[in-house]
């Protein structure tokens, strides 16, 4: 329950725009901080919508028919890390991600979607799991097709 209590807070600190360094169940200290950014593209566009060092970054692209794309590209420095990805379109997959590897989803816009990837290193000492949830729709782009999206979460410090 302490352990419950404690994540309850980091989130919401970091909700704040604060860091926060909290001990969380096992007595391991942690440092987290939020990380959030939005991006709007046309269709047949492509950017980073976030970059977070020692991790990776995420790539956004906008495509014709609807849909759209979300890549993680993981940093060269990230060890190998198992990341999943739970999605309101496809249900949730799990892989394993080598340093500067690469892991993509692909779904419609016509109806909002919301992805939570999580990255978590391999490697004893590594630092902790980042959680990201990405939300993905169509935004209105004049008389142009376009897409939104927004992600934020909490990265280690």
């Amino acid at each position: 329950m302490r352990g419950t209590v404690a994540l309850a807070l980091a989130f919401f600190l970091c909700a704040c725009g604060e860091k926060s360094t909290q001990t969380l169940g096992g007595g391991h200290r942690s440092d987290y901080e939020a990380v959030s950014a939005s991006r709007e593209l046309r269709k047949d566009e492509r950017a980073v919508l976030l970059v977070i060092p020692k991790v990776g970054r995420f790539a956004v692209a906008c495509r014709g028919q609807g849909m759209s794309e979300v890549e993680f590209v993981a940093d060269r420095l990230l060890p190998t890390a198992a990341v999943t990805v739970a999605s309101s379109e496809t249900g949730t997959s799990r892989r394993t991600v080598d340093p500067g590897g690469t892991l993509g989803t692909r779904g419609p816009t016509a109806r909002p979607r919301i992805e939570t990837w999580q990255i978590a290193p391999f490697s004893k000492g590594a630092g902790s799991v980042t959680t990201i949830t990405i939300s993905v729709g169509r935004s209105a782009g004049g008389p142009f097709y376009a897409c939104g999206f927004s992600a934020q979460g909490l990265a280690p410090a």
